[in-house]
């Protein structure tokens, strides 16, 4: 009997201690909205953590007598977009518990937060961006109007002009006053280096780009380590990797290096080839037909210019290592490395292993060359005449 109530116990506690986990992750957020009609629908934005992996959830509710409902799940302090539907938003920050928020459609910037602590901090950002914030907003609305009623008009109406006029000055305003307001959000974080909410407007700050890349990255090495530890610190130094990477494969940026094992079993890592290579990095993958065609290209230009210091390492975006594999014998590539884009290891949510996302493209096939000093100094989506007259003119 002692046996099975102390059983009983244990089980009860540990009930009690997963309901207790899942609910500390829950969120409740109440509104009252003024100036917008009933029935209309709005929603939420923000990112949570979904199988150990960063997701952006957009949830939807209905206005009705003025009040609304979201629910959801969040670990921690994350920033949410609340929308309605003509392109008003509010930024709001959330947390795990229950809120109550009143916003009004007609000034959504001067909302009102309860239930969080992090607010505080919010609050004593909002008495530098306010007014900034005000005049965006209102810019912002007449800019739409007015966009609404320029596009009604007929293309000889006499005024068109008049009013495409009015309409490129309030844009010009709204960026004057979004360079005003990234300038304070800068000197804010600079001044509160461990609130909470800093790590997202640096976010912020690179999404608008008023601050180069290496800036930014200054100011984050700034914050506290348990900021920067924080799912928001880390969100935002994962964001710093991917516009870093983004400028160094740009046109005169270093390369970012890599290290991948290749077909035949060989480490290949890419600063390997400092001052000894060129490097052509030819992206392609065993299902893209357009990238097979350009194959007989790329063996040409190797067979040319190999001898002449050119390499060249196929990075295929194949998921399936062993189509990959067959893909290689088939075309005959073994001839120069061979990897694949993506490491085949497990790998911490906030890194970036996929070449094909380091090196930012849209699309396959995509070749990038690289000089002996590791500079990207080619970024080519075939490769025709102009391209192999470049090659001819390097190798000369």
């Amino acid at each position: 009997m002692i046996a099975r109530f102390t059983a009983l116990i244990c089980l009860t506690i540990m009930v009690l201690t997963s309901c207790q986990k899942s609910s500390s992750e829950l969120f409740v957020l109440e509104g009252q909205v003024e100036n917008l009609k009933d029935s209309t629908t709005i929603e939420l934005a923000y990112y949570s953590m979904i199988n150990n992996k960063r997701q952006r959830t957009i949830d939807s509710a209905i206005v009705i007598d003025g009040k609304f409902r979201f629910e959801g799940k969040i670990k921690e302090l994350t920033a949410a977009q609340l929308y309605f539907p003509d392109n008003a938003a509010a930024r709001i920050y959330m947390e795990p518990t229950n809120m109550e928020l009143w916003i009004d459609r007609n000034a959504p910037y001067a909302y009102k937060l309860s239930g969080t602590k992090v607010e505080v901090e919010n609050r004593d950002l909002r008495k530098y961006t306010g007014p900034l914030d005000k005049n965006i907003f209102q810019n912002l609305t007449s800019t739409l109007n007015e966009i609404k009623q320029y596009n009604l008009l007929k293309e000889n109406a006499p005024d068109r002009d008049s009013l495409k006029n009015v309409i490129n000055n309030h844009l010009a305003e709204i960026n004057i006053y979004r360079g005003a307001k990234d300038s304070v959000l800068y000197n804010f974080i600079s001044q509160h280096p461990s609130y909470q909410i800093a790590p997202d407007l640096l976010y912020l700050l690179l999404e608008q780009g008023t601050f180069d890349v290496d800036t930014i990255k200054t100011l984050y090495n700034t914050l506290p380590e348990q900021i920067k530890n924080s799912l928001t610190g880390k969100f935002t130094a994962d964001k710093i990797k991917e516009e870093e990477n983004k400028k160094n494969s740009s046109v005169g940026g270093i390369a970012p290096d890599f290290t991948r094992e290749s077909s035949s079993g060989k480490s290949i890592r890419l600063s390997d080839f400092r001052n000894k290579n060129y490097v052509l990095l030819d992206f392609w993958a065993s299902w893209c037909i357009p990238c097979l065609k350009e194959i007989p290209n790329v063996k040409k230009l190797y067979g040319k210019y190999q001898s002449k210091g050119l390499e060249v390492i196929g990075v295929s975006l194949d998921d399936d290592k062993s189509s990959w594999l067959e893909a290689v014998n088939k075309q005959n590539l073994n001839e120069w490395p061979q990897i694949l884009s993506k490491e085949q290891q497990d790998k911490s949510v906030f890194e970036k292993d996929d070449l094909s996302e380091i090196y930012n493209f849209d699309g396959i096939p995509f070749y990038i060359l690289i000089d002996k000093n590791g500079k990207v100094i080619e970024r080519w989506e075939h490769i025709g005449e102009e391209q192999q007259l470049k090659l001819s003119n390097i190798f000369k």
